[in-house]
């Protein structure tokens, strides 16, 4: 099997995947191995993005190379194997923290996407009556199977 590619920066500035800081954090990933950990997950689908934060802690078993990375789907080259059972892709976490499951200070926080939490969670929403109609619009179109209305910025 072909060794995954040493490098994982990204291209330019403002790219998302993975993020610029990826290699360091995934080193603090690796020295998690055994211990208890909390995690936010992110789910994202096409009209949002789905956060859930978990309060139960699971242990972290392994990281293992995933072998199809994928940028569009948000699959990144590694996956975590925890105690639950689950084997879940670094792309689809926003968050991993130890010690803490809410709120966690910055010494407790050993993966974040922080590229990701500032542009998708954590940026100013212009929620009015028009965009509110405007989205109305565009999911009931992809309901009734007929084309979407022109999208304006």
């Amino acid at each position: 099997m072909a060794e995954p590619e040493a490098s994982h920066k990204p291209q330019h500035e403002g790219y998302l995947w993975p993020s610029a800081d990826y290699d360091r954090q995934l080193a603090s990933v690796r020295d998690m191995i055994g211990e208890s950990i909390y995690l936010v997950l992110i789910k994202p689908s096409d009209i949002n993005l789905a956060v859930t934060l978990e309060n139960k802690p699971v242990t972290l078993l392994d990281v293992v190379d995933f072998p199809a990375p994928d940028p569009a789907r948000r699959l990144y080259p590694h996956m975590l194997i925890l105690s639950d059972g689950r084997g879940i892709n670094l792309g689809h976490i926003a968050r991993l923290s130890y010690k803490q499951a809410f709120s966690p200070n910055a010494e407790q926080i050993i993966y974040q996407q922080d590229a990701l939490l500032k542009k998708f969670l954590f940026q100013d929403r212009r929620l009015s009556p028009q965009s509110i109609r405007d989205t109305s619009r565009i999911q009931l179109a992809r309901i009734l199977g007929k084309a979407e209305p022109e999208r304006l910025e």
